[in-house]
């Protein structure tokens, strides 16, 4: 259910202006989420003054194309910002008041 709802709204704008829908997404198992999901809940019990997040979790996702891309822009599915990204040397957040990025390949 979470990789359909990221698949639905996470795609690259290719410069020719194409949307294509990221793909065969490689999400932590459900262990993981439970793990997560109890580390969240102790971060909600922490007074308000108190600055803590939860550790990251990788997520991978694929595209194809016949074309040779060296330049997309990301858009990811809004209801996971903030979203960190890494490819490469690239790195930045995505949040609702940065919406999208352009990566070079």
């Amino acid at each position: 259910m979470v990789a359909k709802k990221l698949e639905s709204d996470s795609f690259l704008t290719f410069p020719w202006g194409e949307k294509v829908n990221l793909k065969d997404w490689k999400l932590p198992n459900g262990e993981q989420f439970q793990y997560m999901l109890k580390q969240n809940t102790l971060i909600l019990d922490l007074p308000a003054n108190f600055e803590a997040h939860l550790d990251p979790i990788k997520i991978e996702a694929k595209i194809n194309s016949k074309n040779s891309i060296q330049r997309v822009q990301l858009q990811l599915q809004p209801n996971f910002y903030p979203i960190f990204v890494s490819h490469k040397d690239d790195k930045f957040w995505l949040t609702n008041q940065i919406p999208f990025s352009v990566i070079d390949f």
